[in-house]
This record gives C-alpha cells, structure tokens and sequence, in this order.
C-alpha cells in the first residue's frame, strides 16, 4: 500500500499521471476510465482515502492522505524510466581539482545497453521507475519540463579566497535524458533496460 500525501486545506489532493510512452495508455482508478495520451500526462483529482488504480491487468492499492507540507509527486502508470541528475554549481575561483573531488560523491553505476551489450556508465545520475514518484523521497530541483540554470545567481558574503559549492538536481524523462547525454558528449549509442 502506497500513501500520497497532499495539504491540509483541502480534502483532496491534485495529482499529475504521466505518460512518457510512445503510444496512449488507457487506466483505471476506481472504477473511472482514462486515456492518457502519448508523452502527455493528466492532473486527476484523488479524494482523501482508499484507491484503485488499474493499468495492464495489474492492480495496486493505494491512500491519498493529509501531510503536514504539500510535496510535489506523480503517477507513472507504465514504470517508465526517470532519472535524476546532479550538477554541482561552484564559485570560480574553485581549482578542478576540488571540484573533481566534491563532484565524484554523486556519481553512481547504471545499467545501460550499447550496441546491444549491457555495460555500466558511471554518472551523477539515479534512475526511478517507481509507479510513484515523490520529489520529497526524491528531492529534486526542478523538474523535467524545467532546465537546469546556466548558472546560480546568489550573493554570498564569502572570505576572500573561499569557495562555495552547492549541488542541484533536475528530474529527466529518459528521452531527454538520452539528448542530455548526447548534448554532453556522450558518442554511443545507449539505451536503458526497462
């Protein structure tokens, strides 16, 4: 059983379904049909309480309750992959040296295809396909119909000859992800395992 947690204001809480696959999907909750069309998403309202959300013969149970802070989640019926990506901002005047070094705590290993051979890239990068997905077990910083910042705009009262670094993190759909890579110079030809 799942919870999804919304604010106490109301006795309802708004919830995105999202649909990153090629084709439209058709899904139940409660009883209610919906479509959901290709690479597109619905806002659909859950009243607080017990749901049953119902997608390619498999059914799963969860609750929609009050939390004491809104969160900011969503419902990916189909389990496609999403990943997160970190990037650390810093000051200039940092050496590459500290910044390979600081940088190196998020990397990770993922499983992914090239040409045809699974293999491992390491990457500052997690990837979900959870039916649910909840920034506040997630925590990203923005999400994917938002980019990462050219750059952060912060005044900070530093001592002369220090540095700051701070990480962000932007949640992607794995096709946008696929063009981040290759945007990033990623030659290969990858792909993930569903």
């Amino acid at each position: 059983m799942f919870e999804l947690g919304g604010c106490f204001e109301s006795s309802s809480l708004d919830c995105w379904i999202d649909n990153s696959a090629i084709n439209e999907i058709k899904l139940t909750i409660d009883g209610n049909e919906l479509t959901i069309p290709a690479q597109s998403g619905i806002e659909y309202k859950f009243d607080y309480g017990k749901h049953t959300l119902t997608y390619n013969n498999d059914s799963l149970n969860f609750i929609v309750k009050p939390a004491k802070f809104g969160t900011t989640s969503f419902i990916n019926p189909t389990q496609s992959n999403y990943f997160i990506t970190t990037v650390v901002y810093s000051t200039s005047n940092v050496s590459q040296e500290e910044y390979d070094k600081i940088s190196q705590k998020d990397l990770k290993n993922l499983s992914v295809m090239v040409d045809g051979e699974q293999a491992e890239i390491e990457l500052p990068t997690v990837e979900i396909n959870d039916v649910f997905i909840n920034k506040m077990d997630t925590n990203w910083d923005y999400s994917f119909d938002e980019p990462f910042p050219k750059k952060l705009s912060q005044k900070l009262n530093l001592p002369k000859d220090s540095y700051y670094f701070e990480d962000k993190r932007k949640l992607y759909l794995e096709m946008d992800f696929l063009d981040y890579l290759k945007n990033d110079g990623e030659e290969e030809a990858i792909s993930f395992p569903y």
